[in-house]
């Protein structure tokens, strides 16, 4: 039950940092026609897509494509809020046609919210941001007693030499 924080911690983070890929494991970006050429420019792909989309919002992320024939991804966000917070938008778009592939609203943006609290201050507000970085500091030190950063090397273990940083 200790651990119960920790791994509340780490589970979250991993899901906020690898969010677009558990996303991609879901649905896979569509493969783009086998139109060949050179790739526009990233101010290009922007300018052509804050065309189509609208002033209401404004451009915050680009992703380039990570193969040929995959598209570029650009995220978007209202540039006023809404009742139930900020919209995002997340576009696909063809790098050489400057075709939008596809768009859609950030799904769960209240569920995002939920695990940024989550990982940030175990949902308890202020006072939870202290608990969390008391816990990173003792995740920290019990990565580092058993780690290279700073912990005894396997002979130093065997021999019982070497101290750990915290």
């Amino acid at each position: 039950m200790a651990g119960l924080p920790l791994v509340l911690l780490g589970a979250t983070g991993s899901i906020l940092v690898y969010r677009q890929e558990l996303a991609n494991l879901l649905e896979p970006p569509p493969r783009l026609s086998a139109e060949t050429g050179k790739p526009h420019t990233v101010a290009q792909v922007i300018a052509a897509v804050q065309a189509r989309i609208g002033k209401e919002f404004t451009s915050f992320l680009y992703e380039a494509p990570t193969a040929p024939g995959l598209p570029a991804t650009l995220r978007l966000i209202a540039l006023g809020d809404t009742e139930n917070g900020r919209r995002v938008i997340g576009v696909l778009v063809d790098p050489v046609s400057l075709d939008v592939v596809s768009w859609r609203y950030e799904a769960f943006p209240g569920f995002r919210r939920v695990l940024v609290r989550l990982h940030g201050n175990l949902l308890m507000g202020r006072a939870g941001r202290v608990y969390v970085a008391w816990l990173g500091l003792a995740m920290w030190c019990s990565g580092s007693a058993d780690s290279s950063y700073g912990g005894p090397s396997g002979a130093a273990k065997r021999t019982g030499e070497g101290q750990a940083i915290c």
